[in-house]
Order: C-alpha cells, then structure tokens, then sequence
C-alpha cells in the first residue's frame, strides 16, 4: 500500500504539501544544478500552488511543465496554463521556467513539440477525477490501454468519454520517470474511490501509481 497521509484540513495539507515539494526541488537543486515540477489543472491545485509560490527556493533554476492540459486558449477558464500563472507564477516564483502544453493553435503540433522537450520531472503532483482518472487518462477513453503500458511516447491525445475539451497528457511512460509522485486528493468521495482503486477496482488513477517507482497520497477533507 501506498503512503497515505491525513491532514484536518485543506489548508493544513496545502502548506505541508507546499514544504515537502519545495524541499524535494531544493534537492534536486543541490544535486543537479536544476530542478523540474510538473503539475496537474483542475479546480483543486490551487491553494497549494499559492503556498508553494512563497517557499524560499532558487526559482531561477526551476522550471514547472503540466502532466496535461486541455487544448483550449491560454486565457480560457478551464487552462491549465492559466492556472499555474495565476496561482504558483507570482512573486518570487514568477523567476521559474514555464513550459506551456497546448500551444493554442494545433493539438499536432503541440503533442510533437512535447514529446520532443520532454525531462523526468524531480517532482510530479497529480489529482484525481470521482471517475478514477489521473492526469487526463480517463476510463473508456480510446487510447488509454496503450497510454498506460508504460511504453511508447510520453505524451498522447485524449478525447474524454464525458468531460469537455480534448486533451494532451503525459503517458505512464513519462509518469514513471518523475522522481517523486504525489497524488492530492479533496473530499469524502474521492477517498471512497481510491480506496475502491486499492481494492482492485481496474482505475487508472491506480495503475499509475502502482507503476511509479515513489509515490504517496495526501488527503484532506
């Protein structure tokens, strides 16, 4: 079983998980001069990007990619991109590299442009959706079977079953490559799902991270 952490709060989990990924950059920044954070959208990330935006870290020599992004334009609502500018890219953190998924313009390209700049990342935050998908892999999505082999290109194209907008994701193939693998999860219900996903429930929130050689949960109600 996988490292699954508590916390009393969201505020409580967003600051710990906050220190704890600063301290695993500022690792890396120590051993290697550099150190990469890949981040995943969605409504929740936010309070611990806002937390992990006021940790004192070399941010100059960091650089944040997206595990996946919907392919809509970089000022839409639903833009990952948006997100990680409004709530991690300020203050301090606004010296970090971005590297953007969807270049707003062609899905080809952008998965080719991906594939092409992809590095391991030393730290890789994902959610989870009530579905049990992870990253943009969703369950019943066409592609999903080869995007969770572990082989293959690290980015794929997803048409969601039932969510809006097509998406670009990382594979289990690049997934397994990240250093550190957290998964954040809010609420009763996503709680009840992983624990379905523990028992043996076909999910690919669990196939990921059953594959990852580091990985752990972070909970709060």
């Amino acid at each position: 079983m996988l490292p699954f952490h508590d916390y009393p709060d969201r505020a409580s989990r967003d600051c710990a998980l906050a220190v704890d990924v600063a301290a695993r950059l500022a690792e890396a920044l120590r051993r290697t001069g550099q150190a990469r954070l890949d981040v995943s959208g969605g409504r929740s990330p936010a309070g611990w990007l806002r937390a992990l935006s006021r940790q004192p870290l070399d941010w100059g020599r960091v650089t944040v990619g997206l595990v996946d992004e919907r392919c809509v334009p970089a000022d839409h609502p639903d833009s990952n991109a948006a997100l990680v500018r409004r709530a991690l890219l300020q203050g301090p953190a606004a010296a970090a590299g971005f590297r953007p998924l969807y270049d707003g313009h062609s899905v080809g390209r952008s998965l080719a442009e991906a594939g092409a700049s992809f590095i391991p990342a030393d730290v890789t935050v994902l959610g989870m959706g009530e579905d049990g998908h992870t990253a943009s892999l969703f369950p019943g999505a066409a592609g999903l079977e080869a995007a969770l082999s572990g082989q293959g290109p690290a980015f794929t194209v997803i048409e969601p079953p039932a969510a809006a907008h097509r998406r670009l994701t990382q594979t289990l193939a690049a997934l397994r490559r990240s250093g550190w693998v957290v998964l954040s999860l809010d609420g009763a219900d996503k709680r009840a799902v992983w624990q379905a996903a523990q028992r043996g429930c076909d999910l690919p929130v669990a196939r990921v991270l059953g594959a990852v050689p580091a990985a752990e949960v972070r909970w709060a109600p």
